[in-house]
């Protein structure tokens, strides 16, 4: 039943669909879960799950709790592309009341769009933080996997009513302002309140996210940012191609064994002079007065001069090179790497999940591994076969949230620095494995390459150990594909043995993950 006259008839039957559809939301077992990405149901059972709300001092109340769950139902799960569509999915007979049919299928309403009311400081800051977080971490995850989703966006526009508003929404955004005019970002919401609104594995994304792409209104636009020196991010136009190629991006060593750049350095810091002389050149129609800068960050010290040089080499003066050395890792003494060093599993004593969505196990200090709920059949698979394989001794399924020791540095196919949480952790009589399993299709996937060479390179840190601080055993990074994996299993083949035969082998000239970031 619905009532005619209420202008929110809309708001309140999508709102009756919600309630719905989250029934078990804390416990981890509303059927939403079925119905969104496995993004999406990441970040539902982190803000809304019992568990991760008991560990926190705060949590989104009610409104706001209600205010997010609405946009993702109607937007995700119905996915209705206009508002006529969204009226028949949750309240079709509504459409017959006076002229409301004609007035929803007007073409300014053909596409989505959604009002959100709220109470003055009722937290509509949060419920827009946390939208964009969903948004973000979707597209972005659709982006690396393959086909696109039209559903999500990496692209915002804020639109605030007034100056009080608008500097809220910076501070929000940015941090507060400094004397200076400068921002803390460290006040910001995003990072004060980052426990609450990203799980630990996301947020330096959206933290980069964040801090190089909020433009202010006095800088929409290239020549306004310009002539206000706000340009801080170099974007290399051709950093695509140039991560495609088949180049190395550590330092190297010559015969002699002395540091050198290798060709890949080269490579991406010629690329990047191009852009600053490009850039440098569109400053000067403008204001002579402004310099753009380009900021090389080096891991290891010993590269930095190698690097300045090379920038000399290349046509810079020495005026125009700045070196910045800190040696913090080398101040460290033992007494404060020691707890980096060792970290185990047993640190995380619980993991949360459905019941429906996991399988019972005998092999790992867990007594329930999940998989995910969509498309999740290989994982599942995998967990079966090593709880039957007598030469699987151990075995966890690693959670991005919760096993925050096995995130892995790579450079994606587009340049950028991202990270990376293999699936499953294994012990054998001889050897500890990194497991990734993937649809067969994406196995040659660039990114899913560029994630193999860095966990072999992971692993090959791990041997350099003494053999009693990585468990007696070597490391071995896994990729195995779908095909394969069905494969060997239905021949009768051992799990142990098809992840001796998918190991990554470590290449022998230097490796894929470079001291030099760009």
């Amino acid at each position: 039943m619905f009532d005619g006259s209420n202008p929110l008839t809309l708001a309140a039957a999508l709102t009756r669909r919600t309630e719905q559809l989250c029934i078990g939301l804390e416990q981890g077992i509303a059927d939403i879960y079925e119905l969104v990405t496995p993004v999406t149901a990441e970040l539902l059972r982190w803000w809304f799950g019992e568990d991760a709300c008991q560990a926190r001092t705060f949590n989104f109340h009610p409104g706001q709790r209600q205010a997010i769950l609405n946009v993702i139902v109607a937007h995700e799960v119905l996915d209705s592309p206009n508002l006529k569509d969204l009226y028949e999915q949750v309240c079709a007979d509504a459409l017959l009341e006076g002229t409301r049919l004609a007035d929803v299928a007007q073409g300014k309403h053909g596409h989505p769009k959604y009002c959100l009311k709220m109470a003055t400081g009722t937290g509509k800051t949060w419920v827009l933080q946390a939208l964009l977080v969903w948004q973000l971490l979707n597209k972005t995850a659709a982006l690396e996997e393959g086909p696109d989703d039209p559903r999500f966006t990496r692209r915002f526009l804020i639109v605030a009513p007034g100056l009080i508003v608008y500097e809220r929404l910076l501070d929000a955004f940015l941090g507060k302002e400094n004397e200076d005019k400068s921002r803390d970002f460290a006040s910001s919401d995003i990072a004060s309140y980052a426990e609450l609104f990203t799980p630990p594995a996301r947020r330096e994304r959206i933290a980069q996210f964040v801090r190089n792409n909020v433009c202010q209104k006095q800088e929409i636009g290239l020549k306004a940012a310009m002539r206000l020196g706000l340009v801080k991010s170099l974007v290399l136009n051709k950093r695509k191609e140039v991560g495609a190629l088949a180049l190395e991006f550590k330092a190297e060593r010559d015969t002699d064994g002395n540091v050198c750049l290798s060709e890949g350095q080269r490579v991406m810091l010629r690329a990047g002079l191009q852009k600053l002389r490009k850039l440098a050149a569109d400053f000067a129609r403008l204001d002579a007065t402004r310099h753009p800068k380009m900021l090389v960050v080096c891991e290891d010290t010993a590269v930095a001069p190698l690097v300045a040089q090379f920038l000399r080499d290349e046509g810079l003066h020495d005026g125009d090179v700045l070196t910045v050395d800190s040696g913090r890792k080398a101040e460290l003494g033992e007494k404060q790497w020691a707890p980096l060093r060792q970290r185990r599993l047993s640190e995380v004593t619980k993991l949360v999940m459905r019941e429906s969505a996991s399988l019972e196990v005998s092999k790992c200090i867990y007594t329930r591994l999940p998989y995910p709920t969509r498309s999740g059949g290989l994982e599942r698979a995998f967990i079966e076969w090593a709880q039957l394989d007598a030469g699987v001794e151990a075995f966890c399924k690693i959670s991005e949230n919760r096993h925050d020791f096995v995130r892995l540095r790579y450079i994606k196919d587009d340049g950028l620095p991202a990270l990376y949480i293999p699936d499953f952790l294994v012990r054998t009589a001889d050897a500890i494995y990194l497991v990734e399993t993937k649809a067969q299709q994406q196995v040659g996937h660039p990114n899913v390459q560029r994630k193999l060479r860095a966990a072999t390179t992971w692993c090959e840190r791990i041997n350099a150990l003494e053999p009693e601080r990585r468990g007696g055993r070597r490391w071995h990074y896994a990729l195995i594909g779908e095909s394969l994996f069905y494969d060997w299993r239905g021949k009768g083949a051992r799990l142990s043995e098809l992840l001796a035969f998918s190991r990554a082998r470590a290449v022998s000239t230097a490796q894929s993950q470079g001291d030099l970031a760009l």
